[in-house]
């Protein structure tokens, strides 16, 4: 009986009142930060549902450019990464910004262009058939015939049907107005399999993927200001035990990363196709400048984490340490209430005796009491 009382006065006193009050403390000031972090730490997407596909395609490479704005907002004042890390961010972030503003839909519609893209037919203006716009469609439009080929009667009108032998060359319009204004040059159909459609989603996704992580890394670095705020205090076992942060930003960086580059390599066969002095340099320095920055963010995370690794093991050595001498003088203390419970206890039964004694007395007629005089 002794032992368990004198456990029980132990095992509350294990933890001090001090202790609990920095706990509370810190606990409080971490659930505001995390609150404060989470709550619009993803800016909004837009609805991008336009009609055009180049319009479509900005408007979510417009979606990623404003969640990664976001998530170097929040790293840039992280101190845990190197100065010159946040600045590559914010270079990197700067130049995509900037040809965002300087690209117009019709760049961001390169991206789909098939990797051979057919040149247009020159129709015959002013013969009185068709719509004189200088491309030819066939039907009741007469198209231009090239001349002195060797092929055909060289009456200026080309013919594309009959027997094969009877067919002509036509003059053919490559500018970058006449390819562009093709629809069949591009795969950009969102409701059919293709390259638009394959570009389209994985935008999408991106950009969600980016609001994840920046409400995951709004929680995480409030949970991480907490962890220092402990270990700063003194409390290695409150930073384990109660404010450690978990590394999902890092893993949702790095699956970003992956996707980005695998954008930026889809598009070199259209970055790298050029007809008539024309390309899509302005999206292809987009899909580029918006994959290293995923990398960098990559890059950064990781390094945050391998510094809160090292104070987290340094800290759980602490916290051992801490738990061994709470041990050692936990076990002191149980052995001095040990004693004194064992000095009371002497000291009750002397008195149960004294009592039993006083008890027999009471009950004893006075003339049969040991001693008395007869």
């Amino acid at each position: 009986m002794i032992e368990e009382f004198a456990n029980s006065l132990v095992r509350r006193s294990i933890v001090s009142r001090s202790m609990i009050s920095n706990w509370m403390t810190l606990g409080f000031a971490a659930g505001l930060l995390v609150a404060a972090s989470a709550a619009g730490a993803a800016p909004p997407m837009k609805d991008c549902n336009q009609a055009d596909s180049g319009e479509r395609i900005k408007c979510k490479f417009d979606n990623i450019l404003n969640q990664q704005q976001a998530t170097v907002d929040m790293l840039g004042e992280n101190s845990s990464i190197p100065a010159s890390q946040r600045q590559a961010m914010k270079n990197q972030l700067a130049r995509s910004m900037r040809a965002q503003g300087r690209a117009a839909p019709e760049d961001f519609k390169q991206l789909t262009k098939r990797s051979k893209a057919e040149c247009q037919v020159a129709e015959i203006i002013g013969d009185g058939f068709g719509d004189d716009d200088g491309i030819c469609k066939g039907g009741n439009e007469d198209c231009v015939e090239v001349l002195n080929d060797g092929i055909g009667d060289d009456d200026g009108i080309c013919r594309q049907t009959g027997k094969p032998s009877e067919r002509e060359v036509c003059v053919q319009i490559c500018d970058a107005e006449a390819i562009n204004a093709n629809p069949n040059n591009f795969d950009d159909d969102p409701n059919q399999d293709g390259l638009g459609r394959d570009l389209e989603e994985q935008l999408s996704e991106s950009a969600e993927q980016f609001g994840e992580l920046n409400d995951t890394l709004g929680s995480e670095m409030a949970a991480q200001a907490s962890f220092r705020a402990a270990v700063a205090n003194g409390d290695p076992c409150a930073a384990i035990f109660e404010s450690r942060p978990s590394f999902e930003a890092s893993l949702i960086a790095s699956q970003l990363a992956v996707t980005l580059r695998g954008i930026a390599g889809q598009a070199q066969p259209v970055c790298q196709f050029d007809i008539s002095g024309f390309n899509g340099a302005i999206g292809c320095i987009i899909t580029e400048t918006i994959a290293a920055i995923a990398e960098v963010v990559d890059d950064s995370l990781k390094m945050q984490d391998a510094e809160i690794d090292s104070d987290t093991a340094d800290a759980s050595y602490a916290c051992l340490g801490s738990l061994n001498a709470s041990a050692g003088e936990t076990q002191d203390a149980l052995a001095d209430i040990t004693n004194q419970l064992e000095d009371v206890q002497r000291d009750l039964d002397l008195l149960q005796a004294q009592i039993a004694e006083t008890n027999r007395l009471l009950l004893t007629p006075q003339g049969q009491r040991d001693g008395f005089n007869k």
